[in-house]
């Protein structure tokens, strides 16, 4: 690693939960394209980070577009930031960011037991 590496870290509320998804990832990624990463935090970190930019190059890119800006994130989810104005706000800038399922989120949560047609 490189010093003064500081990982991201999950609050303690969701320690189990987020142990037992960056195992998952870590073996996925293993097994799925031969990256073997030795330690779970950085698979956090990696995913919190990138999502940190998305949203950072979104809310840019929303202040340049008419107020709204958004995009696809494989085919797990549409993310976006779509700034409001309000009479009633403290301060300019509100802002709303959307988070739409996609088809891949939509398969990997479906109920197996579903009767809902396809």
């Amino acid at each position: 690693m490189v010093p003064n590496y500081q990982p991201r870290t999950f609050s303690k509320e969701s320690a189990d939960v987020m142990s037992a998804v960056c195992k998952n990832t870590l073996d996925r990624l293993k097994a799925e394209a031969g990256i073997d990463i030795q330690e779970p935090e950085v698979a956090f970190t990696v995913s919190t980070v990138f999502m940190e930019e998305a949203l950072r190059y979104l809310a840019e890119k929303a202040h340049h577009n008419n107020g709204e800006a958004k995009v696809e994130i494989y085919k797990l989810m549409t993310l976006g930031v779509d700034l409001r104005e309000s009479d009633t706000a403290e301060k300019d800038g509100n802002f709303t960011v959307i988070m739409v399922p996609g088809p891949a989120a939509k398969e990997i949560v479906k109920d197996d037991g579903s009767t809902e047609s396809k």
